[in-house]
């Protein structure tokens, strides 16, 4: 087992927080698949309560909230991955 996987097992916070992160990440990842376009309107379905259709309802122009929140939550990964990233090699080469 790695030393990741020792602290895991030891610290369930830290494993239910990889969990969350994990899952979050694989959400966004697997959006454009899964949900329907952000920006579509149904007018038909304005303010839609939420149901089988619309798991999370509709807002005032009809776009289903649920595909928006996934296809929304990959421009922070992408935006400040790399910038929480980039000053790592020097701290490890330092460390």
């Amino acid at each position: 087992m790695t030393d990741i996987g020792r602290f895991l097992a030891r610290n369930r916070l830290a494993a239910v927080g990889a969990a969350t992160l994990a899952l979050m990440l694989l959400a966004v990842v697997l959006a454009p698949l899964v949900a329907p376009s952000p920006i579509a309107v149904d007018v038909a379905n304005r303010l839609a309560p939420p149901g089988s259709a619309h798991p999370l309802g509709t807002d005032p122009l009809g776009r289903d909230v649920l595909a928006r929140v996934l296809h929304g939550g990959g421009l922070p990964w992408s935006s400040a991955s790399p910038w929480s990233l980039r000053p790592s090699p020097s701290g490890w080469s330092r460390g």
